[in-house]
């Protein structure tokens, strides 16, 4: 099988979710525990859950399964596509094979357990306007397509599994939410230490984020007027995640709500977007590793993927609608 083949097949093969062979059946007693194994496979995760909150996910599962419901879970992810990636903002590979790496553990829960399981994809999406500097229209281009990217799986998937995203402005009047959260900045800004804390800990994350050349043109900016910038972003940004946390703890974490996360906060699941690596996916490119034995799914940062010496293999997918999926690229290694 030549290099071209191995990848029609992997990629064919994405969006195939056959049974194996049938379940051995479960007792009410075992469900809970095999089905927190099933989320945690040590493969996926980003950061290991700590006993206590081992007790409370599993607490959730069995009053779940007491009362026949669909296990609930809420994944909390971006929303939008770095500004550093390539196809950005176009959803690419990367939102492919995070979804599928997902599914990879949801249809073995759908397949002992009947009510099976409604997956939202919770996406911050247009707070990030308000501290990353992203046009709207970037946004709602990314939301559009990922939310084709969950249909088309969605045609594949057993009837018991769900598939569904939510953003924030659902919750929330984006310009009221816009005026909370400076004001909530200018009462932090009294305290600089506080400024100074925050500063410390999240300037990087600001400077990777936030989008020179978007709603305002910083590209003349001098370096000390970009640094004030970067401080009000990261206020903003932390301002964003005390109200939405306040806020909207019920429907991320309350009642029988399992929550889910693609890197390594606590208080979640801590999942990887792919095996291969921890990054979000929102934040990288996918492409394929492809070794002699098998073919390797990987997402990596946008200023990285560029430094690596892609080719890219014209293939037939059911994304072949969307707009980047004509070919994958990939990296022959040993």
């Amino acid at each position: 099988m030549n290099v071209t083949e191995q990848i029609q097949e992997y990629i064919h093969g994405i969006t195939e979710f056959t049974q194996g062979s049938k379940p051995r059946a479960l007792n009410q007693n075992e469900l809970p525990e095999k089905i927190y194994n099933i989320l945690t496979t040590e493969s996926h995760l980003a950061r290991r859950p700590d006993p206590e909150f081992k007790k409370v996910i599993i607490g959730k599962i069995r009053q779940t399964i007491q009362e026949q419901k669909p296990l609930n879970m809420v994944l909390t992810v971006g929303g939008f596509k770095n500004y550093a990636a390539r196809n950005a903002p176009h959803v690419d590979w990367a939102e492919v094979f995070a979804i599928k790496n997902m599914l990879n553990l949801c249809v073995p829960i759908a397949e002992i357990y009947q009510p099976g399981l409604h997956l939202e994809y919770s996406g911050d999406s247009y707070a990030v306007p308000l501290f990353d500097n992203m046009p709207k229209d970037t946004v709602d281009t990314y939301v559009k397509e990922f939310g084709e990217v969950l249909g088309i799986f969605q045609q594949f998937l057993p009837g018991n599994i769900h598939l569904s995203q939510k953003n924030i402005d659902e919750f929330y009047d984006i310009t009221d939410l816009e005026n909370r959260m400076k004001s909530w900045v200018a009462e932090v800004r009294q305290d600089q230490s506080k400024v100074d804390e925050y500063v410390e800990q999240f300037y990087q994350k600001a400077k990777n984020n936030f989008l020179g050349r978007g709603i305002i043109d910083y590209s003349h900016a001098t370096e000390q007027e970009m640094n004030e910038v970067l401080v009000e972003s990261i206020l903003l940004d932390r301002a964003w995640l005390a109200i939405d946390i306040a806020e909207r703890a019920e429907y991320l974490d309350g009642g029988l709500t399992i929550p889910l996360i693609n890197t390594s906060v606590p208080g979640c699941i801590a999942l990887k977007s792919v095996n291969m690596r921890k990054i979000a996916f929102w934040l990288g490119n996918g492409y394929l590793r492809v070794t002699p034995e098998r073919v390797i799914p990987d997402i990596i940062h946008g200023t990285k993927f560029e430094e690596l010496e892609l080719s890219y293999a014209d293939i037939t997918t059911p994304f072949n609608c969307m707009y980047g999926f004509d070919t994958v690229p990939y990296l022959v290694t040993e």
